[in-house]
């Protein structure tokens, strides 16, 4: 934008039924996705502010984690508290829902997650992500840790591996 006149504002606290604290944001399929701590909202958006408008509302879901928001183009997988998770559009419905890609290591994870919101509240930089399309992986370092997820539609595969790295 320009100048104040012309900045848009969403108002994602009037649509959260728990956090209204806006924790990260990702783009999805032309929509813009606000995540709070514990929701997950879409929104369609335009050049003109005016024409914003909530498309889907996705509760008991969320991040802590900005910087762990990778898109993969068909999938926006994120680090939230229980572990990763990605939001993806159900295929009959065509609507926003999540989707608990993490739940086999969830255990590992929340562990890390956890010693993560403490870092985070000291202002440290806690986990990063990237999706590196070349090879179908979404790979997040946290701490002396890498999990990645890699996948292939082609054989039909998806799994985790984890890496840990010396101090």
């Amino acid at each position: 934008w320009t100048s104040v006149n012309d900045a848009a504002s969403l108002g994602v606290g009037l649509y959260s039924s728990g956090s209204r604290e806006v924790r990260g944001l990702g783009l999805y399929k032309n929509e813009l996705i606000v995540f709070m701590r514990d929701g997950v909202q879409s929104w369609n958006i335009d050049p003109d502010p005016r024409k914003f408008s909530l498309k889907t509302v996705v509760e008991n879901v969320g991040t802590n984690f900005p910087r762990t928001i990778s898109n993969s183009g068909t999938d926006l997988y994120f680090l939230s508290d229980n572990g990763f998770r990605s939001l993806t559009t159900t295929q009959y419905t065509n609507n926003l829902s999540d989707f608990d890609i993490g739940s086999p290591i969830d255990k590992l994870v929340r562990t890390q997650a956890k010693f993560l919101k403490e870092k985070i509240s000291r202002g440290d930089l806690a986990a990063k992500s990237i999706y590196f399309y070349a090879t179908g992986q979404y790979i997040c370092a946290m701490l002396n840790q890498a999990f990645v997820y890699s996948t292939s539609k082609v054989s039909q595969v998806a799994a985790w591996s984890r890496y840990t790295f010396n101090d």
